[in-house]
């Protein structure tokens, strides 16, 4: 796998190239099984590890912690590190966007999803059937989602008009993560120099207060900001360095350089037009089917298709609940022989009841009568 992705999803002019990588969530989910659940969960060393994982000093910071819970002949460990170019995030920071995939856990939700929906051995029909299913809850989810955002502002907190601009660009899940990078450059961030403005752009240095022994370094200007932390080449959002560079520059609005499209509100409708070469001119039902619609010369006979099932495929289609309802409708409810209504049958009709009441009681009387009249008989009998 590892030689068989770069060779087969190489660089085009569209794509850049693939790169082969471990999933960082299964190799530290083994840390326990590899490693011994006490030294993972009794003391301080996942803390400790994880912290130098996530951050850019991973040889230094590695080498420390083992030395100190002396694993240093540990041979999975070992391996692990030999191996770090391939699940460590910071060896992915000159990548675009490589920050948002760190795990499986995209193509392990896309399996779970779709498993809802299909099951093993249905036919080709039944799995379209589903499939659309399928796309029609994701499209109800989509507009769900777009509803939210569209009707209601988010409640921002910084009293910054950064945070202003992006509660109207960003859609609702991304403008939480820009507003927390917005508080943490309020709030976190000391700014230690400002270089002087050439060509209209100043080089900060700034220092984030939960960071030890780090400086870094944001080139800003009215149209654009770079950061050495490189997260918005990583995430493709703008880190709290270029947030608290653009406020002391007096910017009011987020740079467009720095907003990716798919992060947008209206990125759906843009999207769809982009990929077809249509400009923002022509957002009209007719120009569009003008520029996408072919209409082939001649008459085109279109004939049923055969009718066909497969063998042994004994599972039937997948009524609606409407259908369901309109058939029960449709069925012909069970009448009473004796008063002709739907509640109840003969057996419970209160007609019915009083009927055999009045059996009971004459049958009752006339048992009574003759015992009477036998009562008598024994009587006169036993005066003789």
């Amino acid at each position: 796998m590892k030689q068989a992705i770069p060779n087969c999803f190489k660089a085009t002019d569209d794509f850049p190239a693939s790169r082969h990588r471990l999933c960082m969530w299964h190799i530290t989910e083994k840390f326990p099984a590899k490693l011994g659940n006490f030294l993972c969960k009794e003391t301080e060393f996942m803390e400790k590890i994880q912290k130098y994982i996530w951050s850019s000093v991973i040889e230094q910071g590695w080498k420390e912690v083992i030395k100190e819970f002396k694993l240093e002949e540990h041979v999975w460990l070992s391996k692990m590190y030999d191996m770090r170019q391939s699940w460590i995030p910071a060896y992915f920071r000159d990548k675009p966007m490589y920050g948002l995939i760190r795990t499986t856990s995209r193509s392990e939700s896309e399996n779970y999803f779709f498993s809802q929906f299909h099951q093993c051995g249905s036919t080709l029909s039944e799995f379209y059937i589903r499939f659309e299913n399928a796309m029609d809850k994701q499209r109800n989810e989509t507009k769900r989602l777009n509803h939210e955002c569209a009707s209601a502002k988010p409640v921002t907190v910084s009293k910054l008009f950064l945070e202003d601009d992006a509660a109207e660009l960003y859609t609702r899940a991304i403008f939480y993560k820009i507003q927390e990078e917005i508080l943490a450059a309020r709030d976190d961030m000391r700014i230690q120099t400002i270089g002087p403005e050439v060509n209209g752009m100043k080089c900060y240095e700034m220092k984030d207060v939960k960071i030890k022994d780090k400086i870094f370094q944001v080139e800003v200007s009215k149209t654009h900001a770079n950061c050495s932390c490189k997260k918005f080449l990583m995430c493709g959002i703008p880190c709290r360095h270029a947030f608290c560079a653009l406020n002391h520059f007096e910017v009011v609005k987020i740079p467009r350089r720095l907003v990716f499209n798919r992060w947008m509100k209206n990125a759906e409708n843009k999207a769809s037009l982009k990929d077809f070469g249509i400009s923002d001119e022509h957002q009209n039902k007719e120009s569009v089917s003008a520029e996408l619609t072919n209409k082939p010369a001649g008459d085109i006979t279109i004939h049923p298709p055969l009718q066909c099932k497969n063998k042994g495929s004994g599972l039937k289609r997948l009524r609606s609940e409407r259908e369901k309802a309109v058939d029960k409708l449709k069925k012909k409810k069970r009448q009473c022989k004796l008063c002709n209504s739907v509640v109840h049958d003969k057996r419970t009709c209160p007609q019915n009841m009083k009927v055999a009441g009045a059996k009971v009681q004459a049958e009752v009387q006339t048992e009574l009568s003759v015992a009477g009249a036998e009562v008598e008989t024994e009587v006169a009998e036993m005066s003789h």
